[in-house]
């Protein structure tokens, strides 16, 4: 998963480099939602999805809206996405996070 991630990423920076003004942050968008997705569905077992969810969380992290200011919209809607967001916030420290969490901003 690490692998798909950091190729959206690296597709993402190349599109965003040479469109510049006519970026379409749209299947971007529709990617990591569909991931964000496939991920709560319950299929992979919670160590899986945490290991998941903070591949994502690096993807967010290095796609910031500073560095990617076309892709800011989608960023912001991602991130406070209803499959992403209420993991890192219940602020458990368990044994599947160990209470560790990603800094997405920096």
């Amino acid at each position: 998963m690490n692998k798909i991630l950091e190729l959206i990423g690296e597709i993402l920076d190349k599109d965003h480099k040479t469109k510049k003004a006519v970026f379409n942050q749209r299947p971007y968008y529709r990617m990591i939602i569909n991931i964000l997705t496939a991920v709560n569905s319950g299929v992979f077992n919670p160590k899986t999805q945490y290991s998941i969810l903070f591949s994502v969380a690096d993807l967010f992290k290095n796609l910031n809206p500073i560095q990617y200011p076309a892709f800011c919209f989608a960023w912001l809607e991602l991130v406070s996405h209803k499959l992403f967001l209420p993991h890192f916030l219940r602020g458990t420290s368990n044994s599947i996070n160990n209470g560790s969490q990603p800094t997405i901003t920096q």
